[in-house]
């Protein structure tokens, strides 16, 4: 499913880190679905923060000329972005664990990008990422 035209995952996840998002995670689903090549999710730490990365996220759309869909706008507890290869969840934290999408598609690779948040476990794997360098660490 890739085209000249298809998102840059670690300038979408830099966007996010930079913006405070967080548990960012990218879960590799090239080969095993037809909905995306990469689902990109985020938490967020309160409602207007979850709009506020939703903006960066179509501005930064935008500017790069891509068609996409913006779908729960008005949900408290997740916003979904549909980019074709890419579908990009935004969740509050009670969202997050709500749908469990990690749990979903526990078989396809994943990684973890952000800082740890000390109230919460996250899962095993997760890394500090650099957005700088475009690097985990």
């Amino acid at each position: 499913m890739q085209s000249p035209e298809a998102v840059n995952l670690k300038e979408l996840v830099a966007l996010l880190s930079d913006r405070h998002g967080e548990k960012i995670a990218v879960i590799d689903l090239a080969g095993q679905s037809t909905i995306a090549d990469h689902l990109v999710l985020v938490s967020a730490k309160s409602d207007i923060h979850m709009r506020t990365l939703k903006d960066y996220v179509t501005d930064y759309l935008d500017e790069q000329n891509l068609d996409f869909y913006v779908e729960g706008e008005k949900s408290p507890k997740w916003i979904l972005i549909d980019a074709g290869d890419v579908v990009v969840n935004i969740f509050s934290r009670k969202g997050r664990e709500f749908y469990r999408l990690e749990s979903i598609w526990a078989d396809a690779p994943i990684e973890y990008f952000g800082e740890e948040d000390e109230d919460d476990e996250s899962p095993q794997g997760f890394r500090k990422y650099d957005s700088l360098t475009g690097r985990g660490y």
